[in-house]
């Protein structure tokens, strides 16, 4: 459990993270977060999600009913991926609140589209929308590549339920943690890891001009950064960043379809 002191000289350690338009390299990455480097612009037209509470489990079911999800995979975690091919016969990935597994499953598709990988890969995906997990399981695999789902609420997950991982990930479902359960879901994280093992973390955070969403807890960006340099065992790969984001979709209940979020990024090794 990590307690946190976050004086006015932490809390404004904030700005020396965000970064306006521009992401960090990976020592050994070839990509940026190509599917973040400009505006999103999702749309949710025709789809029932925004008759729904946003961001509860009937939302989320109508959304993964009637949508494809955000984006293209990340080109960071493909980089991870990519370096951890080869180093065992089977690489296992660890995807909590995975969606349509645009960061996991689709990554690795993607990866390898026209070559085998070195390892065997298993994904074990996590989310609390039984129509994600139908989605992924809709999936066509190849040989070198096993899905296991896994129908979970990241905020009552027990450890004994999630398996030791090579890489897990952690992208855009830590604002949907309670804050009296941050602590624990880190700590899950790095516990799961085996040695050499990456921890991605990608959640919103609070930033100047951001959509506050009540569903959401958009956190100050020091907070991650302290909870994740207390994490026992893990360093950081390189300095966390926090990046403006200019987005457009339709979230309901009077919120603008135009708006803005700040993304805070970190890559941990164990």
């Amino acid at each position: 459990m990590v307690t946190l002191f976050l004086t006015e000289e932490r809390k404004s350690a904030m700005h020396r993270f965000i970064v306006l338009g521009i992401c960090s390299f990976l020592p050994f990455a070839t990509t940026l977060f190509a599917s973040e480097q400009n505006c999103q612009q999702t749309s949710f037209e025709n789809n029932s999600a925004s008759n729904n509470a946003y961001a509860s489990k009937d939302w989320w079911n109508a959304f993964w009913t009637n949508s494809e999800g955000w984006g293209e995979p990340n080109g960071r975690v493909m980089s991870v991926i990519e370096s951890l091919d080869g180093s065992k016969q089977t690489i296992s990935i660890v995807d909590i609140g995975a969606g349509n597994g645009r960061h996991s499953i689709l990554s690795l598709l993607r990866l390898f589209e026209k070559r085998i990988p070195k390892s065997h890969f298993t994904v074990h995906c996590f989310d609390y929308s039984k129509q994600a997990l139908e989605k992924l399981r809709a999936y066509e695999l190849p040989k070198w590549l096993h899905l296991v789902t896994h129908e979970a609420d990241i905020n009552t997950l027990s450890a004994d339920r999630v398996p030791k991982a090579d890489l897990l990930l952690l992208y855009g479902i830590l604002e949907y943690v309670e804050d009296k359960n941050l602590s624990y879901v880190l700590s899950l994280a790095a516990q799961t890891l085996h040695i050499g093992g990456y921890l991605v973390v990608v959640t919103l955070v609070q930033g100047p001009g951001a959509l506050v969403i009540e569903s959401e807890t958009t956190r100050d960006p020091e907070v991650y950064t302290q909870y994740l340099a207390h994490l026992d065992g893990l360093k950081f790969v390189d300095t966390p960043t926090v990046t403006a984001r200019p987005d457009r979709h339709d979230l309901g209940k009077g919120y603008p379809e135009d708006h803005l979020h700040y993304v805070f990024r970190s890559l941990l090794k164990k």
